[in-house]
């Protein structure tokens, strides 16, 4: 911590540039809080870095960390009034003094009584400085004007200087930057576009808060489908809808992440046109050292010392110059490599500026320049370039040189200045859509020189040389003849493209669900028809395979018989269930129903992988052949104590059951055997052909039961499994199709509302261009045009096209209203 350092102070500064513009206003504050201060020089030169946008010696937490208990309140009192010093309270800085009133324990009521108190401070020297603007600095502006034309600026400056009074210098600029944008017709349109822009901001206004609630309530309802959803898994015995949910939470957060951000930006526009509302805004942009903040400091009369002569970027912030509701804001580059981030900065201030001057450069056009062109007519800016005719005029043989050609560099030649604006008109057509704008020439050096050193006999001779006026001209012309229309282009116009990138992104995201669901429906069938397929395809390899195991057995009962017909009833019994077991009937059964199952699993995995779903599902619906297998365990013979068909029956019908086991093969065989037995020992005189035969037929009879009544068994559970399986992933994709439907109906609906408000901001717009063109720009002639519109179609930055619902001309110079605004208009009636 540096004792000599004013960390009151500095928080004070840390707060003006929070909001990443610094007004001429804010510049007052420090200035005349420095001197109430007598802050010191090392206090001065940290601030310096501060407001440069550099790396400050010290952080905003270092700061805060270096405010001792003791002034706190001193500080804070400070901070506070710092952020209502420019009229405007950002957003950015009511979090950062909030952050603070939270950090020092400061009560509610007293913060706000010192905001009350800041409010109250602020808005008594804004007014003051209103008074002194529209009487004072009136009166002195002409008087001035009157006294430059019969001595001349040049003398008029010399007498200034010899004074010595820097105040009065600046003063001095500030008459004639007054006198530049004086009169009559001056006042009258900037009165009139700040009463514009308020009355069109009550339509944009209730247009964003209707997006804003339409935006909530889609979060609501995809939140409540997830919900839904939710319930639906954990009640649910199959998997289906927890599946699903994984999905649709994926989905949502998805769409609530795109919401939150949609909401944020508008937000940010909102504050901007807020701020923007009763200023008539100039924004200056281009690449780093193009000369912008040399054309800010020409046109206000100010700023050299933070011009760095090419030697550096020397604007890190937005500078806001503000006089009776025109705001001329100096950019930083927007073009700086490595420095991304004064990039957006200074595209931070499009949505603002109701005209932009783009400044370039004759010996460095960049293509990122043009480019650049291209987010200026999605947001439907008008432009003017500005192009810096550089040269060094830093010798005396040199800007002699200059002053006796002046108009060499300003050639329509090829070789000079024709060249330059062949390209820019090229390039810009494919970037901007439209070659149709100004292109100013100037040569900013000869002009900062001319105002920089007024003392020299030469000066009126570079200001001319440099036709900087004619830059001046236009920009007077912009404002008085065409200012009021660009307002409502600002306003309503360029309000519409961020309403159009939320419904484009929801009718991306309900186009994105719906062909998604349509897809899944698809999917649903296709995995039925093939899934049925590769069920009945396994289901004939499993059934061969069994029936193969019970040809083994059948195919050795002949021998079996010849061996054993002449056997004991208990050696018999043991032979036949030994032979049964030897060839393995269970387990080759079992080993052909897990083949049979495994290849339908595997069937499934290609199906799946081939309409893109991941394998995880599996584990979700999976078929497993143990289910099968339990239901086809063994059971141990308990006893057979009798001869007879009867009793032997009896039990071959208990295992059968059972859902016939495969152990009933042998005790079916093994009943059948003793009955047959038992009614063949006891006759001596029969053949041996005809027991053998009897035997045989008997065995082979029961076999062919046990057999039918196996395979029967065993496909059924797993035609069972499998349609199971089937019906699963069908539902699946069945259950997402609709989920994606509905959600695809809600993204269309919430589309559908924020199309309402683009074409509500088309048509007010629309009624605002063909007031101006009957050059009647009342709100009664604004209110008169909209009730003849029938509907607007149109393209940002391209073209407009009006619909009227009555047969009517366009009142006016279409080309001439269409090169104001830099769209092409055009006017049809709905009537036939």
């Amino acid at each position: 911590m540096d004792t000599t350092l004013d960390y009151p102070y500095l928080l004070a500064i840390h707060v003006l540039c929070v909001d990443g513009q610094l007004h001429q206003n804010e510049l007052l504050f420090i200035k005349s809080i420095a001197q109430a201060r007598n802050v010191s020089a090392a206090t001065e030169a940290v601030a310096r870095k501060i407001l440069s946008g550099e790396e400050a010696l010290v952080s905003l937490d270092d700061v805060i960390e270096s405010i001792s208990k003791s002034e706190q309140e001193e500080a804070l009192s400070l901070a506070v009034l710092a952020s209502y010093f420019d009229g405007f309270i950002h957003p950015e800085e009511q979090e950062l003094l909030e952050s603070l009133r939270l950090r020092w324990n400061w009560s509610q009521s007293r913060y706000v009584a010192l905001q009350d108190q800041a409010q109250e401070s602020t808005q008594r020297l804004i007014e003051k400085r209103t008074v002194v603007e529209n009487s004072a600095v009136s009166i002195m502006a002409r008087l001035l004007r009157g006294v430059d034309m019969v001595l001349g600026e040049k003398r008029v400056d010399r007498i200034v200087a010899s004074i010595g009074s820097s105040s009065l210098q600046d003063r001095v600029r500030e008459y004639r930057l007054e006198a530049l944008f004086a009169g009559p017709k001056y006042d009258e349109v900037i009165h009139r576009c700040q009463e514009i822009g308020q009355e069109d901001l009550g339509i944009v206004y209730p247009c964003y808060d209707g997006v804003d609630l339409t935006l909530k309530k889609l979060r609501e309802e995809l939140a409540g489908k997830v919900e839904q959803i939710r319930e639906a898994a954990s009640s649910e015995e199959s998997r289906t809808a927890k599946a699903v949910l994984s999905e649709i939470e994926s989905l949502d957060q998805h769409i609530d992440q795109m919401i939150t951000r949609d909401l944020e930006n508008l937000k940010k526009v909102h504050r901007k046109k807020q701020r923007a509302a009763s200023y008539y805004s100039i924004a200056f942009l281009g690449r780093s050292k193009a000369g912008k903040s040399t054309l800010h400091a020409v046109l206000t009369g100010g700023g050299w010392e933070g011009i760095g002569a090419g030697r550096q970027n020397t604007t890190r912030i937005n500078y806001v110059y503000e006089w009776k509701n025109l705001r001329i804001i100096d950019t930083p580059g927007i073009i700086t490599p490595g420095d991304e981030e004064l990039s957006k900065i200074a595209a931070s201030v499009v949505d603002e500026a109701d005209l932009i001057c783009f400044v370039m450069t004759n010996d460095n056009q960049q293509v990122d320049e043009f480019r650049f062109f291209e987010e200026l007519r999605k947001k439907g800016k008008p432009l003017v370039v500005v192009l810096n005719l550089k040269s060094d005029l830093s010798s005396e043989v040199r800007k002699r040189r200059f002053l006796a050609a002046p108009d060499r560099p300003f050639s329509d030649e090829k070789s000079n200045l024709g060249g330059h604006l062949d390209r820019i008109r090229r390039d810009a057509a494919q970037h901007y859509g439209s070659p149709d704008f100004p292109i100013i020439p100037v040569q900013l050096l000869a002009a900062r020189m001319a105002v920089e050193n007024p003392a020299d006999p030469e000066a009126d001779a570079l200001m001319r040389a440099s036709r900087f006026q004619n830059f001046i001209d236009t920009l007077r012309l912009s404002l008085i003849e065409e200012g009021i229309l660009r307002r409502s282009q600002n306003m309503l116009g360029s309000s519409v493209p961020d309403l159009e990138d939320i419904r484009d992104e929801l009718q991306a995201s309900a186009d994105t669900c719906a062909a998604a669901g349509e897809d899944r429906q698809k999917q649903a069938e296709t995995s039925v028809r093939r899934l049925t397929q590769a069920a009945d395809d396994h289901k004939q390899l499993l059934q061969m395979e069994i029936i193969g195991a019970f040809n083994g057995i059948r195919d050795g009962i002949p021998a079996f018989v010849e061996e054993h017909w002449k056997s004991s009833t208990r050696k018999l019994n043991a032979n036949w269930k030994r032979l049964v077991e030897d060839y393995q009937i269970e387990k080759k059964s079992q080993n052909a129903l897990t083949r049979a199952t495994e290849g339908f699993n595997d069937d499934t995995r290609d199906l799946l992988d081939e309409i893109s779903k991941e394998l995880s599902l599996l584990s979700t619906v999976h078929l497993n052949s143990r289910e099968i297998k339990n239901r086809t365990g063994v059971r141990i013979l308990k006893e057979v104590t009798k001869w007879g068909s009867l009793i032997t029956g009896s039990v071959a019908t208990f295992f059968l059951g059972e859902a016939v086991l495969i152990v009933g093969i042998i005790l079916i065989a093994s009943s059948l055997l003793l009955g047959i037995v038992s009614m063949i020992l006891p006759s001596k005189t029969k053949s041996k052909s005809t027991a053998v035969s009897k035997l045989t037929e008997e065995l082979t009879k029961s076999l062919d039961n046990s057999e039918a009544e196996t395979v029967k068994a065993i496909l059924q559970s797993y035609e069972l499994q499998c349609s199971d399986l089937t019906r699963r992933i069908s539902d699946y994709f069945t259950e997402s199709a609709n989920v994606l439907s509905e959600t695809s109906i809600l993204l269309k609906n919430a589309e559908k509302k924020i199309t309402g408000y683009i074409q509500l901001l088309n048509e007010h717009y629309a009624a605002r261009i063909l007031a101006f063109a009957s050059q009647d720009t009342s709100s009664a002639s604004k209110v008169e045009w909209l009730e003849r519109i029938h509907s607007v179609e149109r393209e940002v930055g391209d073209h407009v096209e009006i619909r009227l619902a009555t047969s009517h001309s366009f009142p006016g110079d279409t080309q001439k209203v269409s090169a104001v605004i830099q769209e092409q208009i055009s006017l049809q009636s709905e009537v036939n």
